[in-house]
């Protein structure tokens, strides 16, 4: 059965849901004419930001708030214990906003285990450039360089064009050594 409970701060105006869901509740506002405006009850439509996380906009006395709800439903049933604490998706999906896939993790223990987490970057081509018989390790390094579009430097290299900046472009395979990695004899 799903549970709602008052969001701190905006008390009396919405409530989250333990399943990850936000609404606005049944409230009589004054317009700025003076006239009370009955506001009924409903489920608020979440959006998805570029770090693709849920969010709501809040509204309260004429200011807009835009908040997290997976913050929204931790704070409201489990509030943090440690003000350098994230909520995190147990799962890894930042759409699952259930209380039971939330957890508090401590901010430095995340940020040393992500940096754990990281793979070095490993060269898988190179691209040239024809007529100036130049290599780049990469589109982005081409593209700065040559003063050209990135998409056009990638469209030429799969065909979709047949020159980018005026210039022919090919694709290279190549596998660089990592530093540390034991060369192959």
């Amino acid at each position: 059965m799903k549970v709602w409970k008052d969001i701190k701060g905006y008390e009396g105006f919405y409530q989250v849901s333990d399943d990850g869901k936000v609404r606005s509740v049944d409230r009589i506002i004054m317009r700025s004419n003076g006239i009370p405006r009955p506001v009924k009850q409903r489920v608020l439509k979440q959006g998805v930001n570029d770090n693709r996380f849920r969010f709501v906009i809040l509204a309260k006395n004429g200011t807009n708030q835009c908040s997290l709800v997976h913050r929204l439903v931790a704070l409201t049933f489990n509030p943090a214990s440690n003000e350098n604490s994230d909520v995190v998706h147990k799962d890894g999906n930042t759409m699952n906003n259930r209380l039971q896939n939330l957890e508090y993790q401590d901010r430095e223990y995340r940020q040393t285990w992500h940096s754990k987490q990281r793979k070095p970057f490993k060269l898988k081509y190179t691209i040239e450039c024809v007529e100036l018989k130049r290599t780049f390790r990469s589109i982005v390094e081409a593209a700065n360089s040559l003063n050209i579009q990135r998409v056009s430097i990638s469209y030429a290299i799969s065909g979709r064009l047949k020159t980018a900046g005026g210039y022919t472009w090919i694709k290279h395979p190549q596998r660089l050594q990592l530093p540390n990695e034991m060369p192959k004899n």
